[in-house]
């Protein structure tokens, strides 16, 4: 549809930070870059994960979010 998907890769820095986004399916594959902040269009949150954590299965609501867990001692104390 026409949601927007947001990447955290910047595209490049004139007048400002502008990064990638495309249009989901309206458009499949095809990437644009928006001025951060830029009018209607809204900084979506992203969040990094380290390779070795769990996710919980949950819907992510206020009433049942996302648990993220170290799969172990040294994957939480890794820097990666």
């Amino acid at each position: 549809g026409s949601n927007y998907w947001w990447t955290m890769s910047p595209s490049h820095f004139e007048n400002g930070s502008n990064v990638f986004f495309t249009y989901g399916s309206d458009v499949p594959g095809l990437l644009y870059y928006m001025l951060v902040g830029d009018d209607s269009f809204a900084v979506r949150p992203v969040v990094s994960l380290k390779s070795c954590v769990l996710l919980s299965e949950s819907t992510g609501t206020a009433e049942d979010p996302f648990v993220v867990q170290p799969i172990s001692e040294e994957c939480a104390k890794a820097n990666n």
